[in-house]
């Protein structure tokens, strides 16, 4: 996974947090954007987020793209908080593993996330280590 697909992740986890912390559903964000559910689920989790569909989300949101600037500033601290300041350097320098684990907690599989990224069973070894 590329440094741009996983912020491009992140963009769309706190996105996702910011609405469901004001109560939106994605039934909502469907209707702001004048599209159907399902192509909302896709935007924010399979498609590729465009910089206009980026922008009318933060628009939706209420939100300047500074403002959102600060939120995912706020969100990463708070993605590391309870690591080791070892762990937090690693992952930092590491987005990859970070990704693995973030998915790892989302409750996804090892078994799934090997075959989600085509990992072989070494490489799968040492994501888990």
């Amino acid at each position: 996974m590329t440094d741009q697909q996983i912020q491009t992740r992140k963009t769309k986890e706190l996105i996702k947090t910011i609405m469901k912390k004001k109560g939106y559903k994605y039934e909502d964000l469907a209707k702001a954007l004048k599209v159907s559910v399902p192509t909302i689920k896709r935007i924010l989790n399979k498609e590729e987020l465009s910089m206009e569909r980026f922008f009318a989300i933060l628009a939706w949101l209420g939100l300047n793209h500074a403002q959102f600037a600060k939120l995912a500033e706020e969100y990463r601290k708070e993605e590391f908080a309870g690591y080791s300041e070892e762990q937090e350097r690693f992952l930092l320098e590491h987005p990859d593993h970070h990704y693995f684990l973030a998915e790892l907690m989302d409750g996804y599989s090892p078994q799934q996330l090997a075959k989600r990224f085509n990992l072989n069973p070494y490489s799968l070894q040492k994501y888990l280590f």
